[in-house]
Formats: structure tokens, C-alpha cells, sequence
């Protein structure tokens, strides 16, 4: 999650949303040409990496929406 935390600074998160689960939806269509199972298990670790994008940017985009009162009750998970 930590490489996308700083792909998500550097770009703006909706274009890190775009890409990470755009790619992590066409990287299990390559699996099918992989023929070994280092390849499977290296695009497998590159999609959860891919899919981890979607927590930093709805932290990022929770920021940028909410005033900066609510910032932290709404992203929380306690009741």
C-alpha cells in the first residue's frame, strides 16, 4: 500500500483509481498465458499491490470533500 500512497501524491487519485483497478481487471486475463506458476503467483502479488490503490485514494478523496472537522470521524471505523 505504500507505493501507492506515493503514486496517489503524485498523481491525483482518481487517476490512481483509474489505473490501479484498470489494470488489476486486465493483469488476470494475462494469467491465462503465464505458463508457469512464479509467473501466476508474481501477477497474483502485482494485482493485490494494484488493488491496494483503493483504500489511499478513498482516504484522499475523503480529505480533499469533507470539511476538516469531519475529516476524521468519517474516515474512521469505530462507532
Amino acid at each position: 500500500m505504500i507505493p501507492c500512497c506515493y503514486l496517489v501524491s503524485a498523481w491525483s487519485p482518481r487517476k490512481a483509481l483509474f489505473w490501479g483497478h484498470g489494470l488489476s481487471g486486465l493483469l488476470p486475463l494475462m494469467t491465462s498465458f503465464v505458463a508457469d506458476w512464479i509467473g501466476v503467483c508474481c501477477c497474483r502479488l502485482v494485482v493485490g499491490m494494484l488493488q491496494s490503490c483503493l483504500l489511499a485514494c478513498i482516504h484522499t478523496l475523503v480529505s480533499q470533500w469533507s470539511p476538516i472537522v469531519g475529516c476524521s470521524l468519517s474516515t474512521s471505523r469505530g462507532g
